[in-house]
């Protein structure tokens, strides 16, 4: 079972961009289900979730939405119904690593302008239309200098990119937990690595804060390796205040406050002020297309390019909290080693967790491995 569990999230993640491709996903999900229906149990919150998305639904179907936002809507119900997606599973090891190096290894093919696997990666993993826009590939190869590329791999994507390294960190350690730390550096240092190379800064500081958490909250990670982490995080912070935003993109916070995370914030608040009908701001309008940016100054390409902004517009402020409620009752069912992995929602904020369907499936799957090893841990504590 658990070289099955690790082959599907393989699959989730290295599938190609086509729509019809990310929908297996779908598939994957009920069949995991039905394989684990035997040894998994019903998380009892579900009904958190479920009831303010079917009221969304009910009252904007007879309006008219669009198909893919009715599929998107159902995903989003069967993976919040289904959780835990599979029951007591080890995920090898193996797994991760193949992803890890995966991922590094198609960055490094644009970094180097390696033509022959750009040809393959460009057919396989071609760009959407919205990272055509964005050039995101063509300025990572164009840049004179390793440290302005913003690599985003197969994924094309540099923050996609970072979003789904950060997913695999963060699970990695928390599921090695029992082993030695200096086990796990290899494993951080690669992964950390190839997070800088996307020069995505909300990467940057969920990796940072991923593994910066885990060593403080690890009773059995010694008091030197505390140190050097500090003593390693003392000199980042030195080298950057002295050579200022232009040693790495994903250093300079503070301008992408004022960059990108700054239009997500416009673009949200540009709806909040638009929007007459308390009932759609508390219920939601279930369609994302249907927000009209027409008389904004903003370039929003149709989207508001975050979770909060696009699960509020579709389920209103009634959905989202219902959404953050949910994973906070798994939280505090987690030991704090397993409440790292929510610093992972931070991407919430500047990218798509849950209205993507790629990225929901992989973090409930990894959420549940996570939940029911740490459920299997208590047992065996309580009975000792």
């Amino acid at each position: 079972m658990s070289h099955f569990v690790g082959i599907g999230l393989v699959l989730a993640f290295l599938l190609p961009h086509s729509s019809t491709a990310l929908l297996l996903v779908n598939p994957l999900l009920c069949v995991f289900y039905q394989f684990f229906k035997q040894n998994r149990s019903f998380y009892k919150y579900n009904w958190i979730v479920l009831v303010p998305i079917i009221i969304a639904l009910l009252i904007n179907l007879p309006q008219g939405v669009s198909s893919k936002s009715v599929m998107s809507c159902i995903s989003i119900l069967l993976y919040f119904f289904c959780f835990p997606i599979v029951g007591r599973v080890k995920i090898p090891n193996a797994y991760f690593y193949f992803v890890m190096i995966f991922i590094l290894a198609t960055q490094l093919a644009f970094a180097f302008n390696l033509t022959f696997f750009e040809d393959i990666l460009n057919t396989y993993y071609p760009l959407s239309e919205q990272d055509k826009a964005g050039q995101y590939s063509q300025n990572s190869v164009n840049a004179s200098n390793i440290l302005d590329y913003r690599l985003g791999g197969l994924y094309h994507n540099p923050n996609q990119c970072a979003r789904y390294l950060t997913f695999i960190l963060a699970a990695f350690i928390i599921l090695n937990s029992e082993k030695p730390f200096k086990k796990l550096v290899p494993f951080i240092m690669i992964n950390y690595s190839a997070v800088i190379l996307t020069g995505s800064r909300t990467g940057f500081v969920v990796a940072s804060l991923i593994i910066i958490a885990y060593i403080f909250v690890d009773k059995r990670i010694t008091s030197l390796w505390k140190t050097f982490v500090v003593l390693i995080a003392v000199v980042a912070f030195i080298v950057v205040a002295l050579t200022g935003s232009d040693t790495f993109r994903g250093f300079n916070i503070i301008e992408g406050f004022g960059g990108s995370a700054n239009l997500k914030m416009d673009t949200f608040a540009y709806y909040l002020s638009s929007e007459n009908s308390i009932i759609k701001l508390l219920l939601g309008y279930l369609d994302p297309s249907r927000f009209d940016h027409s008389g904004s100054i903003l370039y929003v390409m149709n989207s508001f390019d975050s979770d909060y902004g696009g699960i509020i517009f579709s389920f209103g402020f009634i959905g989202f909290v219902a959404i953050l409620i949910y994973y906070f009752s798994i939280l505090l069912k987690l030991s704090k080693n397993g409440r790292v992995f929510f610093i992972l929602l931070l991407w919430m904020y500047s990218s798509t967790i849950v209205t993507s369907y790629r990225a929901l499936f992989i973090f409930m799957l990894l959420l549940s491995v996570i939940y029911n090893s740490e459920k299997e841990e208590f047992i065996k504590s309580n009975h000792s």
